[in-house]
């Protein structure tokens, strides 16, 4: 999951360089050769790399490679006009192009209003909330405004007991509607798990992003 994010650096309050962070929840390290890495219009190829079992990966800006404070185990893909100060689309994709994981963040869900002056991180309060948006995000609590490579500071659990309803349906053509919900879904969602009065669904196809 995307677990950590810094768009706006700030040398003098914080951290001086952007980043996100790609945190394993699995038990298993996972190769992310192949992969790519889109933030907003932009892909990028993700290079010959992998991330450790229930460990993290840094997604840093090209120019830190040559860096000595980089963080540990980072690839260098984009520049610092590849992730936007006011908000972006984060999106992550297998070698197979299958959505892994997704972050559609703006500055506004900083929670301490100082941070918007930059070098401020985000991080994601609980990973295995995979559907929550601005309430499982806070600003970062760390001493040095953010926790690259490292447990987040904010680190806690987040009950979701609320069922996605669909709040607008279209119908693409006689044998196809769309339906927009209130909240994500996640992309392995089946039949057992959506229910229409009314309607007999044969298939489900989730829509990325934000489904």
């Amino acid at each position: 999951v995307i677990n950590e994010v810094l768009m706006e650096p700030n040398i003098d309050l914080g951290f001086a360089y952007e980043f996100v962070e790609l945190y394993n929840r699995d038990s298993l390290q996972v190769s992310l050769t192949g992969w790519t890495f889109q933030s907003g219009s932009k892909t990028f190829d993700m290079p010959v790399c992998s991330i450790p079992a229930n460990g993290f990966l840094i997604i840093a800006p090209e120019y830190l490679s040559n860096f000595p404070y980089a963080p540990a185990n980072s690839v260098f893909l984009f520049d610092d006009a590849d992730l936007s100060n006011s908000g972006a689309m984060l999106i992550l994709f297998d070698a197979n192009d299958r959505l892994v994981t997704w972050l559609d963040y703006k500055d506004d869900w900083h929670s301490d209003e100082f941070a918007l002056q930059g070098g401020y991180s985000l991080e994601r309060i609980d990973t295995e909330c995979l559907c929550c948006g601005q309430e499982n995000w806070v600003t970062s609590e760390a001493s040095n405004h953010g926790t690259p490579a490292a447990i987040n500071s904010v680190v806690g659990e987040l009950i979701d007991e609320d069922s996605p309803e669909f709040i607008h349906i279209a119908v693409e053509n006689e044998n196809e509607i769309l339906l927009m919900f209130n909240s994500p879904i996640w992309p392995d969602s089946t039949l057992s798990n959506i229910e229409i009065e009314q309607l007999i669904i044969d298939s489900v196809f989730p829509v990325h992003p934000l489904f």
